[in-house]
């Protein structure tokens, strides 16, 4: 304790895996604390008083949207939810945040475990594949980075969305922005409107707090 293998008291040994058991369970019972890792803003990014459960895990993607210029934070829950999370930050150097989604990942149908086990343990992007892995004790679930087509053809809920993944298209339908998408394109994340229940040209958005229907699950 107190030094890397090879090291001070510790250069006996070439790596960690060959300290003796006594040594490994001292470690494991007695962890090194640090200061925590300030906040580049001095405050915390995201807060959510209303929640009844804890944040587990977190994945960031810092270069999202058509120009690579947003922050998306992916905050898994131990309810078996994901949050999705737009943050930016402001000319005078404050960081605002904004809840996009948050979907109920979990599913105990599709999980083969023994006993519910909600805790979301692991989060990992694909961006190549549009994708984020949800891990739980039983299984991993795939969802997608953003679920545009929910708003079909409602241009105004498609914009007020304030996704940076979805872009509403000359062809009057909200996709999914991809490279191959060059020019035409309208997205509007300074938007401070919310989606309107009442579309007038076209149908209406599904909502938040959605379940997830269209994901690939695996052991």
């Amino acid at each position: 304790p107190g030094s890397c293998a090879g090291v001070g008291q510790a250069s006996g040994y070439r790596t960690s895996n060959d300290f003796p058991d006594a040594t490994l369970s001292f470690i494991k019972s007695h962890p090194l604390l640090d200061d925590a890792v300030a906040s580049v803003a001095e405050q915390p990014w995201f807060t959510k008083t209303s929640s009844r459960y804890r944040l587990t895990r977190l994945a960031v993607d810092p270069s999202a949207g058509p120009f690579r210029n947003n922050t998306v934070l992916f905050l898994g829950s131990e309810d078996g939810a994901v949050l999705k999370v737009l943050s930016w930050l402001t000319g005078n150097q404050t960081v605002q945040t904004l809840l996009l989604e948050e979907v109920s990942v979990y599913q105990p149908s599709r999980c083969s475990v023994k006993r519910e086990d909600r805790q979301v343990l692991g989060l990992q992007l694909d961006k190549a594949n549009h994708a984020l892995y949800v891990a739980f004790s039983g299984c991993v679930v795939q969802m997608p980075l953003s679920r545009c087509g929910s708003h079909s053809t409602c241009r105004r809920s498609c914009l007020a969305s304030r996704d940076p993944y979805c872009v509403w298209l000359p062809s009057g339908t909200c996709a999914n922005f991809s490279h191959k998408i060059r020019s035409g394109f309208e997205q509007e994340l300074e938007n401070s409107a919310k989606p309107s229940a009442d579309c007038q040209d076209g149908v209406t958005s599904t909502g938040e707090h959605d379940s997830l229907s269209d994901s690939a699950y695996g052991q």
